[in-house]
């Protein structure tokens, strides 16, 4: 009987983690091409600046490198292993990262670490690794 129960908790778990997951990269998703629109929208106007508009194509720029450096690092850490995970570079420069898994150990803490240090250009202090399941 306990057994079940457990089983069921893990069940019910996992389905909290998908739901994350989902909403996790629908709100990023949603929220980068609100981004990007607003910036393309100030890159073609006639009435700006030369100066605001490259600035705005040089955020669209660095808004589309981090999508690419996200789903790089996302797709390496899910081939260790994990269901997914969820990366958000943040726009004070650090880096949050959600695994879906019951725990991490010391070795694949590092190995993350290591894959957004080399990948991100992150520095170690600005990593911040979580499980979840």
């Amino acid at each position: 009987l306990s057994e079940d129960t457990n089983d069921q908790k893990n069940i019910t778990a996992s389905k909290i983690a998908d739901d994350y997951f989902i909403q996790a990269r629908m709100n990023k998703e949603q929220s980068r091409s609100k981004s990007t629109e607003a910036l393309k929208k100030i890159s073609e106007d006639v009435n700006a600046s030369e100066e605001i508009r490259n600035e705005a194509q040089a955020k669209m720029i660095a808004l589309a490198e981090i999508s690419e450096k996200e789903m790089r690092i996302e797709t390496l850490i899910n081939k260790m292993g994990f269901e997914d995970t969820f990366i958000l570079f943040a726009d004070d420069g650090s880096v949050d990262i959600v695994v879906k898994t019951p725990s991490l150990t010391t070795s694949q803490t590092a190995q993350i670490t290591d894959i957004v240090t080399r990948q991100g250009g992150v520095e170690v202090e600005d990593i911040h690794i979580k499980p979840m399941f």
